[in-house]
């Protein structure tokens, strides 16, 4: 298993530098882990008032949350039971791999990992992850990487540029993924509660 992982991971971040696509992560990462309908009325993320017992109950499908999306779809005609995984999918593909620039990545490993990041733990915390990276790098000398990171068209591109040598683009993937496990490990740390979530959140980063 651990040689699999690590062929597919060379398979991502050594192939040639194409633009992105979003189906990749889509349909390895966050649509298994997403999973399906969820009614539980004790969960705060079903209401669409963000809390329990306030605004309506319309639950989550596919990661897509009442408490995010429950209004909107409902001006849309769509109410989240009902949501088909197509249209799921063009959820997340505009609002974190388009409104995030990922399409414009050259690695696909690369935006597979920072796309999925930004589903798990929001744009913002996606984005200090990132920051962390780019502070090693800064140490190293140059170039030098913008900080704080944000993921916009001009911090992508320097991240296509910084990642064209395939050493850079191994250790710059490598570096985001083990970041990502360290803020899993540190959460559950300061939060016991969280330990149920933890080998999900593991098996997730390596999918």
């Amino acid at each position: 298993m651990k040689r699999f992982i690590a062929t597919i991971i060379f398979l991502l971040i050594a192939q040639p530098l194409v633009a992105a696509d979003f189906l990749p992560v889509w349909n390895n990462t966050i649509l298994p882990h997403e999973g399906g309908y969820s009614n539980n009325i004790h969960d705060p993320g079903n209401w669409t008032g963000g809390k329990e017992g306030v605004g309506r109950f319309l639950g989550t499908k596919y990661g897509i949350a009442a408490s995010t999306y429950g209004t909107s779809l409902l001006r849309e005609g769509l109410i989240i039971k009902h949501l088909t995984k197509d249209q799921a999918r063009k959820i997340y593909e505009r609002d974190y791999w388009l409104k995030y620039h990922f399409d414009k990545l050259k690695s696909q490993g690369i935006a597979d990992e920072l796309c999925d990041e930004a589903v798990n733990m929001g744009g913002a915390g996606a984005e200090r992850l990132l920051t962390k990276v780019l502070i090693e790098i800064y140490w190293t000398g140059t170039p030098i990487p913008p900080i704080p990171a944000k993921f916009t068209p001009e911090t992508i591109q320097w991240i296509n540029d910084y990642t064209k040598e395939r050493s850079n683009r191994v250790a710059f993937f490598n570096s985001i993924r083990i970041k990502r496990i360290k803020f899993y490990t540190d959460l559950v740390k300061r939060r016991p509660a969280m330990k149920q979530f933890f080998a999900g959140w593991i098996k997730r980063t390596v999918d």
